[in-house]
């Protein structure tokens, strides 16, 4: 039967969550709103621009902004937001042709997907307020601060401390952790921040399975492996259509034909299977070595065998 529900796609960032988004608005009717707590792209049709990376609803003084871009995005008729959408980005000759493009892709596209792995921290607001159905994507550690080194993607984790209901509440255990992270952020490398970033990350994750165990909890490295297969059953469990067409572009974005290297940090095809290794190589045994410290604890509950004292020392 299907479903009218918004979708949201979460979890760290540079793991998967745009592949797998993209992917679930190969179903016909999903209109695929990307990144709305993005710090440097206002939404799309509403005048939201976050002022923080990985905004915690309860913790925002932005929350009637918020509240009120995504009602926007998910309430306003087509012909609505596509005229606000015109005139955010300003009358000019290219206003017909922007109108048409957005006013035919709401009226024919009904069900909201947010792709957006900077919203993680409020993705139970997503799931209390709109009801949304909420996939939370989770990658190695090691596989997840290769990517951030390849992308030379740093994280200013006063972002963090400054969001003090979050310190209170959900990242309780690691304060004076987050708080020395911030102060002096030179004290520690790159990688270290990076294997820092994953566990205060995926912490969150950890504290919403016990929380919302029905939500949908998707391995990068399970779907990477069997493409068809993992997408078929995260299909089935959102309820949409799983068709030819939907088929054959997840084989033709995951084959081997495809590169196991991204070029760039933008969404492209790749080998799925053969992309699971790279880290490997962008890695040096000493950046591996400090990952596994840093994440053990967490890395347990997410990868046991990944984790166990021999496994570690293999890789």
């Amino acid at each position: 039967m299907a479903s009218d529900k918004p979708i949201l796609v979460t979890g760290s960032h540079r793991s998967g969550t745009t592949w797998v988004g993209r992917t679930l608005a190969e179903a016909g009717d999903i209109y695929y709103v990307n990144e709305p707590f993005n710090v440097d792209f206002p939404l799309d049709g509403t005048h939201l621009k976050v002022e923080t990376w990985f905004a915690h609803f309860a913790s925002s003084h932005q929350q009637t902004a918020i509240h009120n871009a995504v009602s926007t995005t998910i309430k306003w008729p087509a012909w609505r937001y596509a005229l606000q959408v015109c005139v955010d980005n300003g009358l000019d000759i290219k206003t017909p042709g922007r109108f048409a493009k957005y006013f035919s892709m709401r009226l024919f596209k009904q069900r909201m997907l947010f792709k957006d792995p900077l919203a993680l921290l409020s993705a139970d607001w997503f799931h209390k307020e709109w009801g949304a159905e909420v996939v939370v994507m989770i990658r190695n550690p090691f596989a997840f601060s290769a990517s951030l080194k390849t992308a030379v993607w740093a994280f200013d984790f006063s972002h963090f401390a400054r969001q003090k209901p979050l310190m209170e509440s959900r990242f309780k255990g690691y304060q004076s952790t987050i708080d020395e992270l911030a102060a002096h952020p030179e004290r520690f490398s790159f990688i270290e921040k990076s294997a820092w970033l994953w566990v205060l990350l995926h912490e969150i994750i950890r504290q919403y399975q016990q929380e919302y165990p029905h939500w949908q909890y998707c391995y990068h490295e399970e779907i990477s492996i069997d493409p068809l297969s993992g997408f078929s059953e995260l299909f089935d469990a959102l309820n949409l259509p799983f068709t030819a067409a939907t088929k054959a572009y997840i084989e033709g974005t995951t084959s081997s034909g495809n590169p196991s290297e991204a070029k760039g940090t933008s969404f492209q095809a790749r080998d799925a299977k053969a992309s699971l290794d790279t880290w490997k190589k962008r890695l040096t045994d000493k950046e591996i070595e400090t990952v596994a410290t840093i994440a053990a604890p967490l890395g347990k509950h997410f990868y046991p065998e990944m984790f166990t004292s021999k496994t570690t020392a293999e890789n």
